[in-house]
């Protein structure tokens, strides 16, 4: 007989669906965007601020060394709260129960994530973006399972 894990383990897929470290400015990035996949955003430079479509959320406030998690299919758009600019790195992963069903969407994941989550995150991403640099220089994104 299986253990929880050990069903958990068998029945859900991680894919990675891209990673990115992009530049962002104080005006809004049109249009409003949404992936069929859960986004991870860190700050790593600057400030930034997410709009949402859905008028009912706030816009979501990031400093630098936030992490933010947006479930699958949530229409958005960022923008840097500094002339300057800020630096975010953008991670997209699919998180598949047997099925096909996105995991994510079956929770309820906060606003705000405590600073132990939000470091480890922060830290992943790093190690992904770091990973991503030492690629061949002809490939400029991370084209490999994670």
């Amino acid at each position: 007989m299986k253990k929880p894990f050990d069903i958990m383990r068998d029945d859900l897929l991680i894919r990675h669906q891209f990673f990115r470290c992009l530049r962002i400015n104080a005006e809004p990035l049109p249009p409003r965007i949404s992936q069929p996949f859960a986004v991870f955003v860190a700050v790593c430079d600057g400030e930034a601020e997410m709009v949402f479509a859905d008028k009912s959320r706030s816009p979501a406030r990031m400093e630098e060394g936030t992490v933010r998690i947006m479930p699958a299919n949530v229409r958005r758009r960022t923008h840097s709260l500094r002339e300057s600019g800020a630096e975010l790195k953008v991670a997209g992963v699919f998180f598949e129960l047997r099925g096909g069903i996105d995991f994510l969407s079956l929770l309820d994941i906060p606003e705000h994530l405590d600073k132990g989550t939000n470091d480890t995150l922060f830290a992943l991403m790093t190690e992904l973006d770091n990973l991503n640099s030492s690629l061949a220089p002809e490939r400029n994104e991370l084209l490999m399972s994670v």
